[in-house]
């Protein structure tokens, strides 16, 4: 994805260890996620960014809709 940045830690069995993502318009704070795995190479834990990332243009002059419901 352009102006976007991907960024994966392994250890020294392959399991992954890290993530970075996303950037700002200076190609800073990326958002960091990390994992750790047991010795049965299964994923115990899991750290994520409080974000959602929303990769899309929209275009300016769409029309809004608004829910008729709560979600």
């Amino acid at each position: 994805m352009a102006g976007q940045q991907f960024e994966y830690g392994f250890d020294e069995i392959s399991n992954r260890t890290s993530t970075q993502a996303g950037r700002d318009y200076h190609g800073q704070n990326l958002r960091s996620a990390t994992y750790d795995a047991n010795d049965l190479n299964q994923y115990t834990n899991r750290t994520v960014p409080g974000y959602i990332d929303i990769i899309n243009v929209a275009n300016n002059n769409a029309p809004t809709h608004t829910c008729p419901f709560s979600i």
